[in-house]
């Protein structure tokens, strides 16, 4: 198609003209370039891979699909505190290892990516755990408790023990979790918190996470018995600590025991959950890259790797997802951390027979067996499925490595050992009045393990990771300020 009009006119433009115009254009292209620095694409670094930095990730790419994310995981391999390894033949989970149908982000990542399908048919037949399971409690000489998991079974025996504390409990429980459960419909309206602190106070569980479980369920009238009992062989085996750990972590150790809800593993292992945040979010993941600091300047964040190597250019923001106690990263604040300290687990798996002899009994051995404070050299002993052979294989959790000699006594014909230490698997969680900040400079700078003060597990750590990601494409996705009657810069 041909316009009408006058015709196009070719001008030659002399020595003094072309000075003109570079005069006149140069000023509007320094704008254009500025603007097209300002509205570049953000760049976030996250600073480790686990289940808290995969989920950030994950949800922060939902939120701003245009962002760029490079993630930065010290060890050769993704996952951080879940960690899945073959062992005599079967899978096993050494770290973070179970699921609770109250965890709405975990079932709804596990659905999505369909993660709960067995690796094959052999798996879920005779290698894996019986399809009839006991749990004991053992105090160090006998068994104070059995019993069949059916609820048919566990329940009158539970009452028959402990008497009306049962329901106390599963009430106290269910009121806790509830109270927690509100943040899925509030990070749903985009609410985001600056701390755990505020968060927990508009939950109501702040008042609650500041006692201890002893003091706070016997004010529920739970019994003393049921606490260093069956509370106890819970938190025991999922923290290794007793009740004097706060009320809020407690009720949510006892309903990752089954007291409210079920729980249920991953066939395939936990491991399998960050690596498939990481891949969905598209992140550029760098391995073997130990983050030693992170400064700041003009430019925004820089990340520094071991060998005082820069991460490359500059970050947008930053998000600490691995705990500061043991990491040696020094960070560009001067605000007080109050960071709670770690403690390590030992981790033993052991391909061989528990002998009953050990534990005073010609009755067979319960599949879990989970223990009181006192006398036991171990916290929990669990059976996580057989050998080839038919050879049954064991996790074992304990404050110390359990010597060889032990193990010759706690089994019978032992075939195989495997020996693993998380230096900071957890806190200690017992009720302290001040907890870090998720965000340490009020610029971009945030501690995702801030929630671990509170509560330490997966699912929490999703929280706190959906709540860096509401924070942070609010942060982003704000325009950046241009020059004045300039037309405004927009992000997505």
């Amino acid at each position: 198609v041909r316009r009408t009009g006058s015709p196009c006119k070719v001008h030659r433009i002399g020595a003094s003209g072309f000075a003109g115009l570079v005069r006149v254009c140069l000023p509007l292209l320094l704008v254009s370039l500025a603007r097209s620095v300002d509205c570049r694409t953000p760049r976030v670094a996250i600073i480790g891979s686990g289940v808290g930095g995969s989920g950030t990730a994950y949800y922060l790419k939902e939120k701003l699909p245009d962002v760029d994310i490079v993630v930065f995981e010290k060890n050769e391999e993704p996952g951080g505190r879940t960690h899945t390894i073959q062992f005599a033949g079967i899978t096993v989970d050494t770290g973070a290892t179970s699921v609770s149908t109250l965890n709405e982000y975990l079932v709804e990542i596990i659905n999505k990516f369909n993660l709960s399908e067995p690796e094959s048919q052999e798996q879920t037949t005779s290698r894996t755990k019986p399809a009839s399971e006991a749990i004991g409690i053992w105090d160090g000489t006998a068994f104070v408790f059995q019993s069949s998991t059916s609820m048919w079974e566990l329940l009158p025996k539970l009452f028959y023990r402990y008497g009306m504390s049962v329901w106390r409990m599963r009430k106290a429980t269910q009121d806790a979790v509830s109270r927690l459960s509100q943040i899925y419909s509030l990070q749903k309206a985009g609410v985001a918190f600056d701390s755990p602190r505020t968060m927990f106070e508009e939950l109501g569980l702040w008042l609650i996470a500041q006692q201890s479980a002893y003091d706070y369920f016997e004010d529920q009238q739970v019994s003393s018995k049921f606490l260093h009992e069956f509370a106890d062989a819970a938190s025991r085996c999922n923290y290794l600590q007793e009740g004097d750990i706060n009320a809020v972590v407690d009720a949510v150790s006892l309903a990752g025991a089954g007291l409210v809800g079920s729980v249920f593993s991953l066939p395939k292992g936990t491991e399998q959950l960050p690596r498939a945040l990481l891949k969905a979010a598209q992140v550029d993941l760098q391995l073997s890259a130990r983050v030693t600091a992170v400064e700041t300047d003009a430019a925004g964040f820089k990340v520094v790797l071991a060998g005082n190597q820069s991460a490359g250019p500059a970050f947008d923001a930053v998000v600490v997802a691995t705990p500061l106690p043991g990491a040696h990263i020094k960070l560009p604040t001067t605000q007080e951390l109050n960071l709670p300290e770690y403690q390590t687990v030992h981790v033993t798996l052991v391909a061989g027979i528990l002998a009953k002899s050990y534990f005073g009994t010609l009755r067979d051995l319960p599949t879990e067996i989970f223990t009181k404070a006192g006398e036991a050299n171990f916290n929990s002993i669990g059976l996580k499925g057989y050998t080839d052979e038919g050879v049954p294989v064991y996790k074992i959790f304990s404050h110390q490595q359990l010597s060889r000699p032990l193990l010759d006594t706690l089994f019978e014909g032992v075939v195989d050992i495997e020996r693993l230490v998380w230096p900071a698997a957890y806190p200690k969680l017992q009720p302290v009045p001040v907890w870090p900040d998720f965000d340490l400079t009020h610029s971009g700078l945030h501690y995702l393990n801030a929630m671990e003060s509170a509560i330490s597990c997966m699912e929490t750590e999703l929280i706190a990771a959906k709540n860096l990601a509401i924070t942070l494409s609010r942060r982003l996705r704000a325009p950046p300020p241009c020059a004045p009657n300039e037309e405004q810069c927009v992000t997505k």
